[in-house]
């Protein structure tokens, strides 16, 4: 698998990245992957990640569960339901944060939207 080697923190910058776990994907490709921590700001990546080219074949897979499948098996109602709770959870953190101030909110990587939805 071609990889692209992250050299500083897409989140502050910072060069400071130090391991902190690897993890086997089991259900694709059986490779073992590690999880970097940026030192700055906490913020934790995969590195080296798979480049754009071959990144795709991680969701081809039958495990691969898409955030917006129209599947009824028990895994995606589970999903469903956990994405649910978990949405309306971050919603009313946000808003006991702002004091229910009306604003906007920049979410990166909003995937099927659901979030901004909530």
């Amino acid at each position: 698998m071609p990889n692209e080697i992250v050299e500083s923190c897409p989140v502050c910058g910072s060069t400071d990245l130090r391991d902190k776990l690897r993890v086997q994907d089991r259900s694709v490709s059986q490779e073992t992957f590690t999880i970097q921590q940026c030192a700055a700001c906490g913020f934790q990546l995969t590195n080296p990640r798979p480049d754009v080219a071959s990144i795709g074949k991680y969701y081809e897979s039958d495990a691969y569960v898409s955030h917006n499948s129209a599947a009824q098996g028990l895994v995606n109602r589970v999903y469903k339901a956990a994405r649910y709770f978990t949405v309306r959870r971050k919603v009313g953190l946000i808003t006991q944060l702002n004091g229910g101030r009306k604003g906007s909110l920049l979410d990166y990587g909003c995937g099927t939207g659901h979030f901004l939805a909530g």
